[in-house]
């Protein structure tokens, strides 16, 4: 989280001008999209770690779950998102997955008090 959140905070600020480099329209038109698909990388470092514990100890419904409900939830949401709000719908899709699957890991942290079965 140290060296993520900094990055994703400057990546999303200077969407605009990282983008420039393209081109003006690139910029405008892909500007919002990579700003919140690089604050998705915040709550991506919950649940990469959470995928990391489980490897270690060998819980392979962790394994495939978690990356397959994650998955599931960009599907979806894109499939509604992208036809009202266009291409922004898929940054907001996979933020928002992202950071839901993110409070589930942390909630059954939480609820568990971090004692593994």
């Amino acid at each position: 989280m140290t060296l993520v959140l900094p990055g994703a905070t400057l990546v999303a600020i200077g969407s605009y001008f990282i983008l420039w480099v393209f081109g003006s329209d690139y910029a405008e038109s892909g500007a919002v999209v990579l700003a919140v698909l690089a604050l998705s990388a915040i709550p991506n470092v919950v649940t990469n770690s959470a995928l990391w514990e489980a490897r270690v100890r060998r819980q392979r419904a962790v394994q495939f779950g978690l990356p397959a409900a994650i998955s599931a939830v960009v599907i979806v949401a894109t499939l509604l998102l992208v036809p009202a709000v266009g291409i922004v719908g898929v940054g907001w899709a996979w933020l928002g997955a992202q950071s839901v699957a993110a409070a589930a890991v942390l909630g059954w942290r939480r609820r568990t008090g971090g004692r593994q079965r």
